[in-house]
């Protein structure tokens, strides 16, 4: 049966979460913990997914896979009013 790799980088593309070998046409499901980002200048970040996330049903070739997450932005740190979400890929 013909297998391919899998490799989830975190955000930099550098960091690897986790790596696995699939047999074609079989899911992959990402198996360590939720991955985290620090919060910088009044943002704070969410996880919400794979960039790539589409190719997890169905693996057909290698994949690499990159953690996504949120950006709100924090105007009042006592009441955490969100006034804005990006999406960073």
């Amino acid at each position: 049966m013909e297998q391919f790799e899998v490799t989830f980088l975190d955000e930099d593309r550098v960091t690897v979460l986790d790596k696995q070998t699939v047999e074609a046409g079989k899911p992959v499901k990402y198996k360590g913990e939720t991955p985290t980002k620090a919060p910088t200048n009044m943002m704070t970040y969410t996880f919400v997914g794979w960039f790539g996330k589409e190719k997890m049903e169905s693996v057909t070739e290698n994949l690499i896979l990159i953690a996504e997450y949120a950006a709100e932005t924090v105007t009042n740190a006592n009441t955490a009013t969100i006034i804005k979400r990006i999406f960073f890929i």
